[in-house]
């Protein structure tokens, strides 16, 4: 497969690194959030200005907004989770769901749950209803960094720093496997649009390919020089994204695992530091960057 690939934009207004982008309010639309506390959204025509639609008490690690609901949930450094109305402009519950960081907030559809991953190895579990906690599990006496919700939602993945990845079954939170064969933390992890794998990124650098049902090592490849922080699909699946401590973003072919481009300071414009976090758009079909530069990068790759 060809591709055509190319930045779009870089997108100032953070004052400190960014660690989080995550899907928008609207459609065309992304929000990001990081030291600075504020928590800005973009919009990714271009039409309306950027806007700081929330502040965090700490620094922001995680978000997630409810689809077709004005509810912003953030989580922070310190371990608390923001429950923000944005209709009412105002924080409407502030949730005591960790001792320390919110690495990861995932919602789950059909049980209107919303999960919850923290620095001190614990899984927290949220109705969307009132977000009263309908359960605390001890995962790990390390962090967990990642979640990922399969297609069917009946499982989930968790990505964790002790090197292994956990699957667990969504009705009870039960575990299904552990996954132990990483030589380092597990940074990153999601599910192919598919169904077919499940991809995991480590510290080491490394790739891992494996299957989604069976979760068989399938391939694992030498994919960046420092840590993989994170992984995410394009719109149609063909493609997917890379982002690492290397300070570059790699496009995938999601059939063959082969890298089709890499973007770069030198050759791209690209980051300066780190890239923490980047989240495909499935609307526009942009993929959007965060880092420690400060700056929020927009991008597209498309198939020739």
């Amino acid at each position: 497969m060809k591709i055509s690939a190319k930045r779009i934009q870089a997108l100032t207004g953070h004052q400190a690194a960014v660690y989080a982008v995550s899907q928008g309010t609207q459609p065309a639309t992304i929000i990001t959030a990081g030291s600075d506390r504020n928590i800005v959204e973009w919009d990714l025509h271009g039409i309306k200005p950027p806007r700081i639609i929330a502040h965090s008490a700490g620094v922001v690690y995680s978000l997630l907004a409810l689809p077709n609901e004005p509810i912003l949930l953030i989580g922070n450094n310190q371990g608390g989770i923001h429950v923000v109305d944005l209709a009412q402009k105002a924080e409407v519950k502030y949730l005591l769901a960790h001792t320390i960081g919110v690495f990861d907030l995932l919602f789950i559809p059909s049980k209107n749950e919303v999960i919850a991953s923290g620095a001190d190895g614990n899984l927290t579990v949220w109705s969307t209803s009132d977000f009263h906690c309908k359960g605390e599990l001890k995962i790990s006496n390390l962090k967990i960094r990642k979640l990922a919700l399969s297609p069917d939602e009946s499982k989930l993945a968790l990505a964790c720093s002790d090197k292994k990845i956990r699957i667990l079954d969504t009705s009870n939170f039960q575990t299904i496997t552990e996954i132990e064969d990483h030589n380092d933390a597990v940074n990153a992890v999601t599910f192919s649009p598919d169904s077919l794998y499940l991809l995991i990124g480590t510290k080491d650098a490394h790739l891992k390919v494996r299957s989604a049902t069976d979760f068989e090592l399938l391939q694992n490849i030498p994919a960046h020089n420092y840590a993989i922080y994170g992984i995410d699909y394009n719109r149609d699946g063909s493609l997917f994204a890379t982002a690492s401590r290397d300070k570059t973003i790699k496009i995938w072919d999601a059939n063959s695992f082969e890298i089709l481009h890499r973007f770069d300071a030198t050759k791209n414009e690209g980051h300066k530091n780190s890239v923490n976090a980047i989240h495909w758009n499935k609307e526009t079909d942009i993929l959007a960057s965060v880092s420690d530069d400060q700056s929020v990068m927009l991008w597209r790759a498309d198939a020739d």
